[in-house]
């Protein structure tokens, strides 16, 4: 269906399986069971989601919880090495967070 370099949207989605894009976003932000989407619905979006390849947009989801998950460093000195250490410290235990 996705034709090549096109987004697939949680519009998209809903669309395809004839739901609205609500219930789409609930089942895909793990709301269902809350918002009481019976459970064929919720495996329905979740296979038609990974069929049409879709992403979520890291930019509209940090807009919509306000956190980025970005974190800034400032060092006055970047002789010596010890910001190197610092930040290749920092990057490995940010790697065992990520998903």
């Amino acid at each position: 269906m996705a034709a090549k370099n096109a987004r697939i949207t949680i519009k998209k989605i809903a669309e395809y399986l004839g739901v609205s894009s609500g219930t789409v976003s609930y089942v895909l932000s793990g709301q269902a069971k809350k918002r009481k989407i019976s459970d064929a619905t919720t495996v329905r979006v979740k296979e038609a989601a990974n069929r049409l390849g879709y992403v979520p947009n890291q930019l509209a989801r940090s807009l919509k919880t306000g956190s980025t998950g970005a974190v800034s460093l400032i060092f006055l000195d970047l002789m010596g090495g010890l910001a190197h250490r610092i930040v290749q410290g920092m990057t490995e235990k940010m790697a065992l967070r990520s998903p």
